[in-house]
């Protein structure tokens, strides 16, 4: 294991996705992954399919999509309601619904040798006789509606291609990925995937600190199907398909939350019969578990300590498992998952739980100096100008546009603070109002308290007056004193 290697690639990932970092904290927490991860690196190498390069048991699976009677049945029955609407409503149609419940007494996807009867059945009711052993049952119920019109109904193609589509198992070869690889617990919910989770590394706030938290605690590891059974490349950085964290422990095995389907029961199952096979071969123990998944039984097994994750397995909505594997000669009291990463600063400190939403510790909040005062500020407070870093007190947010400005170009609008942008002077009483506010009669600049009023601007000396009759000459509009000189000027 070359953690030289290692550390460059999670140096990578951290650059890619724009993390502050030092080299020397990241070995600091590779350290720690290096030493509590040693238990399962030692037990997930016995397998034949480990991959010590990717750190990780890498299996080829068939993802399949069993047939579901109950679906079956729910979309058989929305084809048949469609008679409804036909002329002569259900009465009249009654034989349509009578072929497609005959041929729906058995849920496999092609009529079989065992149901001759079956087809005797539908002929004796439709007169159809196209209908064959081994024919495909979707084809036969295509064949049921056409004879008798329903395939003319504008809602037939949808409620067809559902049923046909339930009839269809589906088999799909997946790249399965039981991973110790640091990578693969930054990039759990990556943006190459179409969704993401609470432990993200590239989130602003929530638990992105989770994602070290994982890594470096004694028990975690992760489980991920990709979209191919051929990937190219580094396989923490592609897409996937579906993605778990698990947690074991000498016989404990915690199974959290399936993304993106937490509601699929069957993958769920699938997944985890997966890891307990895994970890059978491993151990050299029979495959035989005790599964618990109320809440109650399933938290009595697991410790929490101060981590900086999202504990998604303390909430039943999330489906979590827990499963104790039976004739093994120790089994531990529980599972710990977490823990508390070092900072990705200094890489001495942990990171605390409430600053879970970052990579930094307490000690290295203000790793910022305001480029104005040379005051120290922190990631959270800083407002940025002109890519350079002010504190709040050299800042404001204009209140009309809402952008950071610096404090001495502030017009003070009472209550508000604006940029000079957004706002003008009233040419008239010589107050700043924000933009909004003024209004231009007769192309001079106004406040509304002014713009009630009759003004002029005087020709030659701008000024504006309010309420007094201007004086005319050649055009134009001159108060009393320029006019007086222009007129006699003009003399």
């Amino acid at each position: 294991m070359d953690l030289q290697k290692i550390c460059a690639a999670v140096c990578k990932v951290l650059h890619d996705a724009d993390i502050e970092f030092t080299q020397g904290a990241v070995k600091s927490n590779l350290k720690l992954w290096s030493a509590n991860k040693k238990g399962l690196l030692e037990l997930f190498r016995k397998h034949p399919n480990w991959d010590e390069e990717k750190l990780a048991i890498i299996l080829t699976i068939d993802d399949n999509r069993l047939v579901d009677d109950t679906n079956i049945w729910q979309c058989k029955t929305g084809l048949i309601n469609l008679i409804c609407d036909m002329p002569g409503g259900y009465d009249k149609n009654a034989d349509f619904a009578n072929c497609i419940n005959a041929l729906h007494t058995c849920f496999v996807k092609n009529i079989g040798d065992n149901e001759s009867g079956l087809i005797s059945h539908v002929k004796q009711i439709s007169g159809i006789d196209k209908i064959v052993v081994g024919q495909k049952r979707s084809r036969a119920v295509n064949i049921i509606a056409k004879h008798y019109g329903i395939d003319k109904h504008p809602m037939y193609n949808t409620r067809f291609a559902a049923l046909a589509d339930a009839l269809n198992p589906i088999n799909i070869k997946r790249q399965t990925v039981i991973s110790l690889n640091p990578c693969d617990y930054l990039q759990m919910s990556n943006s190459a995937s179409s969704w993401t989770s609470n432990n993200c590394h590239r989130l602003r706030g929530e638990y992105r600190a989770g994602t070290l938290s994982y890594m470096t605690d004694d028990c975690t590891f992760i489980f991920y199907t990709l979209n191919t059974d051929k990937p190219e490349g580094e396989l923490y950085n592609l897409p996937k398909n579906s993605r778990q964290v698990f947690c074991y422990s000498d016989g404990i095995l915690l199974q959290s939350t399936l993304y993106p389907c937490i509601d699929n029961d069957e993958k769920r199952t699938l997944y985890r019969n997966i890891v307990q096979g895994i970890i059978s071969d491993c151990t050299g123990v029979a495959n035989l578990w005790d599964l618990k998944t109320s809440h109650n039984n399933i938290i009595e097994y697991v410790e929490e300590i101060a981590s900086c994750h999202f504990a998604d397995y303390e909430r039943i909505k999330y489906k979590p498992t827990l499963s104790i594997l039976k004739n093994l000669d120790y089994v531990a009291n529980y599972v710990i998952p977490g823990g508390l990463p070092y900072c990705l600063t200094c890489g001495e400190r942990e990171i605390s739980p409430d600053r879970a939403g970052s990579f930094i510790c307490d000690s290295c909040t203000y790793e910022f100096n305001c480029a104005k005062c040379g005051k120290e500020i922190n990631e959270d407070s800083l407002l940025v100008v002109d890519d350079e870093y002010f504190c709040e007190d050299c800042t404001f947010i204009c209140d009309g546009c809402y952008d950071t400005r610096m404090s001495y170009v502030g017009v003070y609008v009472d209550p508000y603070f604006f940029c000079p942008e957004c706002v003008m002077v009233c040419e008239h009483c010589d107050e700043a109002f924000y933009k909004d506010d003024v209004s231009i009669v007769n192309n001079i600049t106004l406040c509304s308290s002014c713009a009630s009023s009759e003004h002029f601007s005087c020709e030659d000396c701008g000024h504006v007056y309010k309420d007094v009759a201007p004086h005319g000459l050649n055009g134009k509009k001159y108060c009393l004193c320029c006019y007086e000189k222009r007129r006699i000027s003009t003399c």
